[in-house]
């Protein structure tokens, strides 16, 4: 169900920050799927989207989410990690670049560990979060 529309703001948002969230909110939304927000308005300092309403957690509720949720993975992506279609860039986790695989990798775990897992380890080490006993 819909209710009214929900704003994000953030005056200082990376470049990109609100436009790639936006473009996988329409990636996501696909016929038979899990209900996504929909984008109504997106610049470089805001996101405006649809709100999307919570259900009662029943068992037929359940039932019926699981059967979305296969349609909406059903829908494939073109290999781990592609960018949402009409995004170019990489995203974020929070305001941390999130790198978008460029081409398809040869396991999903060297994606993982190449693309998820690295670059937050190099940032953490480089912070001195981190120590180089600590990355094995």
């Amino acid at each position: 169900m819909l209710g009214d529309e929900h704003v994000k703001r953030r005056r200082d948002a990376p470049v990109g920050f609100f436009e790639v969230e936006a473009a996988g909110l329409r990636w996501l939304a696909v016929p038979g799927g899990v209900a996504v927000a929909e984008p109504l308005d997106v610049s470089p300092t805001h996101l405006s989207t649809t709100r999307l309403e919570s259900a009662a957690p029943t068992g037929a509720a359940a039932d019926e989410f699981g059967r979305q949720l296969a349609a909406t993975h059903d829908a494939g992506a073109r290999y781990f990690g592609v960018p949402p279609d009409g995004w170019d860039g990489d995203g974020y986790i929070g305001t941390l670049v999130l790198p978008h695989a460029r081409e398809a990798a040869p396991s999903w775990g060297g994606f993982y560990a190449n693309l998820r897992l690295r670059p937050y380890l190099r940032a953490a080490y480089h912070q001195r979060t981190l120590d180089g006993h600590q990355l094995i």
